[in-house]
C-alpha cells in the first residue's frame, strides 16, 4: 500500500516514539508527555482530513487542537497564570462557534454573533481577572452579554422595534451604573 496514509503513518510513528523517549529517559517532565500527545491529536486529525473525510472540518479539528494544546504547554510551563488558562478556553470557544458557523447549524449570522459574543467577554472578562480588577471592568462583561443577547433577539425570531429599544436601554442604563459605582 504505497500511498501518503503509508507515508504518515511512519512519521506518526518515528515523531511520537521521538517524544516519548525523550519522555522517558532525560527529560522526565509533563511537557515532554504533552509533546507526544500533541503529535498523535495533530497527525490523526491531519490523517482524517487526507484521508476518508477531506472536509474544511477536519481540518478546522487540526487547528483547533494545536492551538489548544500550545496554549495550554504555556500555562503548564513557563506562564502559568490564569491568563494563559482563559486563552485555552477562548480559543477553544471561537473555534467551535466557527466551525458551526462553517458546517450547517443554524444561521451563519446567529453563529457569527456567538463568535463576537464569546470573545467580547472572553476579552473583557481577562481584564477583569488580570490587570485591573475593578467592578466596572466586570460590568464591563455584563454590558457586553446583555447587550448582545438583546441584538441577538432582534436579529432572529423577534425582529420588533422594541427589542431594538431593549438594546438601547440596557446600554444606557448600564452605562449610567458604571459612571455611579466609579
Amino acid at each position: 500500500m504505497r500511498s501518503a496514509i503509508i507515508l504518515l503513518e511512519c512519521v506518526q510513528q518515528v515523531s511520537f516514539w521521538n517524544a516519548f523517549s525523550k519522555y522517558l529517559s532525560g527529560m522526565r517532565s509533563a511537557s515532554i508527555f504533552l509533546e507526544c500527545i500533541q503529535q498523535v491529536s495533530f497527525l490523526n486529525a491531519f490523517s482524517k482530513y487526507l484521508f476518508g473525510m477531506r472536509s474544511a472540518s477536519i481540518f478546522l479539528e487540526c487547528i483547533q487542537q494545536l492551538s489548544f494544546l500550545n496554549a495550554f504547554s504555556k500555562y503548564l510551563f513557563g506562564m502559568r497564570s490564569a491568563s494563559i488558562f482563559l486563552e485555552c478556553i477562548q480559543q477553544l470557544s471561537f473555534l467551535n462557534a466557527f466551525s458551526k458557523n462553517l458546517f450547517g447549524m443554524r444561521s451563519a449570522t446567529s453563529i457569527f454573533l456567538e463568535c463576537i459574543q464569546q470573545l467580547s467577554f472572553l476579552n473583557a472578562f481577562s481584564k477583569y481577572l488580570f490587570g485591573m480588577c475593578s467592578a466596572s471592568i466586570l460590568l464591563e462583561c455584563i454590558q457586553q452579554v446583555s447587550f448582545l443577547n438583546a441584538f441577538r433577539k432582534y436579529l432572529f425570531g423577534m425582529r420588533s422595534a422594541s427589542i431594538f429599544l431593549e438594546c438601547i436601554q440596557q446600554v444606557f442604563f448600564l452605562n449610567a451604573f458604571s459612571n455611579y459605582l466609579s
